[in-house]
């Protein structure tokens, strides 16, 4: 046979068996994901045990260990997938009144409203200031990286404590939102965060 033919014939069945396994994997992920999220509205955090997690996932102990090292680690996973999945859709944002001042946090409020059920199950979960905490964490992440919130800034005080501040007005703004039932609009929401940021 052809070296150069025998060649591209194992490279063509290695690609295959590569895709067949990201997706075993991904799947598999998932599953762990999917069940933690469920033992999350059920449960504290602290009385879920890798135990549980692996019964409901219905996966074996060495497959969860295969893509997390502790609890913990699935814990931090979960909340980058999730919260890091929020703020990088920021591109197709919603449109709307007094939009130009904060682009970004109009459609992240339209985002979690309208899509973002996970999220929202933890963020109103018995366990529900961890999830709290790694929210603003992520949050404060991508801002510092956002021109549009750092021009905001008259320099007045560190661009890192500025952020701290938009991240921790924006998350308050979302657990009262929670903790009273959804019932405002997503520019309802945003109207509040401003006025809030600008002692309005």
């Amino acid at each position: 046979m052809d070296n150069g033919r025998h060649k591209s014939i194992t490279e063509q069945y290695r690609a295959i068996v590569y895709k067949y396994m990201d997706n075993r994997k991904r799947k598999t992920k998932e599953a762990i994901y999917h069940s933690f999220i469920s033992l999350l509205e059920r449960n504290s955090y602290n009385d879920i045990t890798v135990q549980m997690i692996i019964d409901e996932a219905s996966v074996g102990r060495s497959t969860f260990y295969s893509h997390f090292l502790t609890k913990e680690d699935l814990l931090e996973a979960l909340c980058e997938e999730l919260f890091t999945h929020i703020y990088e859709e920021k591109d197709n944002h919603h449109g709307g009144e007094g939009d130009k001042e904060l682009p970004s946090f109009l459609h992240l409020f339209h985002h979690l409203s309208e899509n973002d059920h996970k999220v929202l199950s933890l963020l109103n979960s018995k366990s529900n200031e961890i999830f709290v905490f790694y929210f603003k964490r992520s949050l404060e992440k991508h801002l510092l990286e956002d021109d549009s919130v750092n021009n905001r800034n008259n320099g007045n005080v560190p661009s890192d404590l500025f952020v701290q501040h938009i991240s921790s007005t924006f998350v308050e703004v979302i657990v009262y939102w929670l903790r009273n039932g959804r019932k405002e609009k997503p520019e309802e929401l945003y109207r509040y965060f401003v006025s809030l940021l600008t002692n309005n």
